[in-house]
């Protein structure tokens, strides 16, 4: 659903132009695409940080305590990505050496490719690979991220799903309501207001994104609004910009807070923040690959019986069709048991059988000779 009304557009010239909210959403959501594409390989180092503050002033300039931090990299080329998550005593509130398993933030690696995703816990052993059409997930959780709401859901942007209801508005996979709340100030900065809820499930917070014409059309803030709250309770801020040639931009510093902090001081909130970023040489082939450093069981979500383990090694790109046939051969092999029917004998190698049938042999042979040896010399002593 689409909720028009008139918001003046600026023009050419200085000059206003009025114009219906579905244009207005539609400049909203191309510009977004755009510098959403601006960037088609990359490597960005951040930190995300678990704090405590105690006002909006001391986050926007960054005067609060950190007690747990993670360090990530995501690397991308196109389809190709690599994200990984280690969290990291030393800048955390814990003494080194403690136990890792009980930090705020897993250890994570994952690996994609087209329509593969692999993706496991470097800690607990378990992971899983499966396919997946969603090009923006890796780094949904990076600053440049911050409308990649709805992607968990399908393959769909915020913004594809609004070109999506603009062009099909009677479109019966649309199951979201898109709109339009005009222009709005905050925290001294002008915006352009659309929100975005669920038809079908109405459990699905609201979110409300706040659309800097200036940057891209980047949003510069994300409101969630619980439907069992009467107001909004959580936000996602842009504290810190980058400005990069071409008129784009890349957020550097975000902001996971409430949204009325000054009823609980101090609160939580999670930062993000950009450490080192890289648009400029593009990722080798030697970047997009994961250390297993134990032997982990991967399956595919979606099919019982799909489990395989996975031994230490280095996987590449070129890895994860091999990993997912083998998936593929023990969910089949799987599904025959289930059924009752005769599994044939796993096998793949099987020279493996004949030099194991030709060592029997073998032994046997020489076990007998012995014993034949045994027996003659037994009767040369009984004859003396």
């Amino acid at each position: 659903m689409l909720v028009g009304f008139l918001l003046f557009l600026p023009a050419s010239g200085g000059r206003a132009l009025a114009a219906p909210a579905e244009d207005v959403l539609r400049v909203i959501a191309e510009g977004y695409l755009d510098s959403r594409n601006a960037f088609e390989f990359g490597r960005c180092e951040f930190d995300v940080a678990r704090c405590r503050a105690s006002s909006l002033d001391q986050v926007i300039s960054e005067s609060f305590s950190i007690n747990h931090v993670a360090k990530c990299t995501v690397v991308w080329d196109g389809d190709k990505y690599r994200y990984s998550l280690k969290y990291d005593v030393t800048l955390s509130d814990q003494e080194p050496g403690s136990q890792i398993s009980t930090a705020p933030f897993g250890p994570q690696e994952t690996l994609k490719d087209k329509g593969l995703m692999l993706s496991f816990d470097s800690f607990g052993g378990m992971g899983t690979l499966e396919e997946s059409d969603i090009a923006t997930r890796l780094k949904e959780f990076t600053p440049h991220s911050m409308m990649e709401v709805f992607s968990k859901r399908g393959p769909h942007t915020v913004s594809s799903l609004i070109l999506e209801g603009l062009d099909s508005p009677e479109n019966s996979r649309l199951s979201r309501s898109i709109w339009l709340d005009g222009k709005q100030i905050w925290n001294g900065q002008e915006y352009w207001v659309f929100s975005v809820s669920d038809k079908k499930d109405t459990d699905i917070p609201v979110h409300t994104f706040y659309v800097d014409p200036t940057r891209g059309f980047l949003p510069g803030r994300r409101v969630v609004s619980p439907p069992s709250l009467e107001v909004p309770y959580w936000q996602t801020l842009v504290a810190e910009w980058k400005p990069l040639p071409n008129d784009r931009w890349f957020p550097i510093r975000t902001v996971s807070m409430p949204v009325n902090p000054d009823g609980e001081k101090p609160f939580n909130l999670i930062q993000v923040k950009v450490t080192e970023l890289n648009l400029t040489d593009r990722p080798k082939e030697s970047d997009f690959q994961v250390a297993v450093n134990q032997t982990t069981y991967i399956r595919d979500p979606k099919k019982d019986g799909s489990q395989i383990a996975v031994e230490p090694a280095a996987y590449t790109l070129k890895d994860l069709p091999l990993l997912a046939k083998r998936m593929e051969s023990a969910y089949d092999r799987s599904s025959l048991r289930l059924q009752g029917e005769r599994v044939p004998p796993s096998g793949g190698k099987p020279w493996r059988l004949a030099v194991i049938a030709i060592n029997v042999t073998l032994i046997a042979i020489i076990a007998f000779v012995l014993w034949r040896r045994r027996v003659a010399t037994s009767k040369k002593q009984n004859e003396l």
